[in-house]
C-alpha cells in the first residue's frame, strides 16, 4: 500500500491497528464551515479550479547565504502538488500525492534522487502555497474537521482563526490522536476580505515524529489573475526564521496537468 515510503518505525502498524477503535469523531462546526466556504468564494468567485501552475522568483535561505532561483509550483486538485526550484547545487523537487489510501510524499536528495518522505510529514495540505486548492476547498470531506477558534489579531491585522485536522474512521485511539496531531493546521482569514493571510502547522524531521518544528506560511499581495484572487507573495517561515520567499510571476489555470508529474515511489 505504501511501498517505498519511509516512516517512523512502527508507524504503519499504529495507523492500521484495529484495537480500541475510536468512536464518534468531533464534527465540523457551522461557523468554521461557513467561513471556509466564504473564503473560497472570495478567492475563486465560485469557479472550480482543476489545476494551477505558478512560475516564480524564489529566494532560499536554507544555505549559508541567501540564494536567488527560479521556481515552479504546481497543484492538481487538492491532492497533488509539486515544487521545483533550480538551486545552484542542483534542482530541488518536493512532491505530495494524496490519491492513494494514505498521503505520500517525496523529495530529491543531494544526488537528485527522489527519496520518499516520512508518513508523519504528509498529513498537511499538499497545496500549502495556493490557498484556493488547500483544505479550505474540501468542506464536504467528512474526514476533515473544521473548528472556529475565534477572532484574533495577527501581525496587526484582524483575522478569523480556524483549525483544520484530519479524522479517519476505523483507526485505533492512538492512531487517531497521531493523525490529528500531524494534520492539524491553523488557518487565519482576513476579517475584512476573508482571504487567507496565513497557514501554520508543525513539520517534523523525517526520522523523528516527536519533534515539532513550527512552520508558518504567510500570504500577501493578493491580485486578481484570470478571475482568481491569489497571493503573489508567499513566505515559508520555520521556527520564526524565513527559509523561502516566493514572488509569483505568472499563473496558469486548468492546463491539464498530468498525474505523471507527481511520482512518489
Amino acid at each position: 500500500m505504501l511501498r517505498g515510503v519511509r516512516v517512523l518505525s512502527g508507524m504503519m502498524s499504529v495507523i492500521l491497528a484495529s484495537a480500541a477503535i475510536a468512536q464518534n469523531p468531533t464534527a465540523s462546526d457551522a461557523r468554521a464551515l461557513d467561513l471556509a466556504s466564504r473564503s473560497m468564494l472570495a478567492m475563486t468567485g465560485g469557479v472550480k479550479i482543476a489545476d494551477v501552475t505558478l512560475q516564480a522568483q524564489v529566494t532560499s535561505f536554507t544555505g549559508a547565504q541567501p540564494e536567488n532561483a527560479t521556481g515552479r509550483f504546481v497543484a492538481k486538485g487538492t491532492s497533488e502538488s509539486r515544487i521545483d526550484i533550480a538551486l545552484s547545487k542542483g534542482p530541488r523537487a518536493v512532491i505530495r500525492n494524496d490519491t492513494g489510501a494514505f498521503p505520500q510524499g517525496a523529495a530529491t536528495d543531494a544526488k537528485g534522487n527522489l527519496v520518499p518522505s516520512a508518513l508523519h510529514n504528509c498529513w498537511v495540505t499538499p497545496s500549502w502555497f495556493f490557498p484556493a486548492l488547500s483544505y479550505l476547498a474540501q468542506t464536504n470531506d467528512p474526514t476533515l474537521i473544521l473548528t472556529y477558534i475565534g477572532p484574533e489579531t495577527r501581525n496587526g491585522l484582524s483575522v478569523e482563526h480556524l483549525r483544520i485536522l484530519r479524522y479517519l474512521s476505523n483507526q485505533s485511539t492512538r492512531a487517531t490522536g497521531w493523525i490529528e496531531k500531524f494534520s492539524a493546521t491553523d488557518v487565519y482569514l482576513s476579517s475584512a476580505s476573508l482571504l487567507p493571510v496565513a497557514f501554520t502547522f508543525n513539520a517534523h524531521p523525517d526520522g523523528d515524529a516527536g519533534t515539532d518544528t513550527a512552520t508558518d506560511i504567510e500570504f500577501a499581495d493578493y491580485q486578481i489573475v484570470d478571475g482568481v484572487q491569489m497571493p503573489l507573495h508567499i513566505q515559508r517561515i520555520v521556527e520564526r526564521r524565513l527559509v523561502l520567499d516566493v514572488v509569483v510571476n505568472s499563473a496558469v489555470f486548468g492546463s491539464g496537468v498530468s498525474d505523471a508529474l507527481f511520482p512518489v515511489q
